[in-house]
């Protein structure tokens, strides 16, 4: 999840609602109509816990003690295992600004692995302007990179993931 500024908004309502469920039922009317179409959906409920232990936060901001509003809730959501990881990009606070983007390549090994190996999902919400093409570009990066493929066959697979609906941005 890559979600700076506002973008952290979808991502924090999701994660607080995680963090309030440990297993969930799909309602009859679901079940009814898509059962025999969708290959995870049974009458067991679905054990969140399962799972926390792989979200991934990217969110960025200018200034820490500004404008990360929700710094207490976030670290305590990273600290109980809702939420795997935390990276933090404060821009304003050095010399040389540092983005959501620049922190993502920094974690170019472990998200090159979810990435190819696990199936990862990568959601990107926030402002319109440049983020969201920087963040694809890094994303872009580190598979060229892990992969040994060139920039071309990179941004191919990033489409690919568009269309399976694993690399989604929700952009204002």
């Amino acid at each position: 999840m890559v979600g700076p500024g506002t973008g952290i908004a979808p991502f924090r309502a999701f994660l607080l609602h995680s963090n309030r469920v440990d297993t969930v039922r799909l309602p009859n009317l679901y079940q009814s109509r898509y059962k025999n179409d969708d290959p995870f959906l049974t009458d067991a409920p679905f054990p969140f816990s399962s799972i926390f232990q792989k979200f991934k936060l990217f969110f960025g901001c200018r200034r820490e003690a500004e404008d990360f509003l929700f710094k207490e809730e976030l670290n305590s959501l990273e600290s109980s295992g809702r939420l795997s990881l935390l990276v933090t990009a404060f821009s304003r606070e050095q010399r040389q600004k540092v983005y959501v983007q620049d922190k993502i390549a920094s974690h170019s090994t472990e998200l090159a692995s979810v990435l190819v190996h696990d199936n990862a999902r990568i959601y990107v919400a926030g402002a319109a302007g440049a983020m969201p093409k920087a963040v694809r570009r890094a994303f872009e990066k580190i598979l060229a990179a892990h992969l040994g493929i060139s920039n071309e066959e990179a941004k191919e697979r990033i489409r690919n993931m568009v269309a399976k609906r694993r690399y989604q941005e929700e952009c204002w």
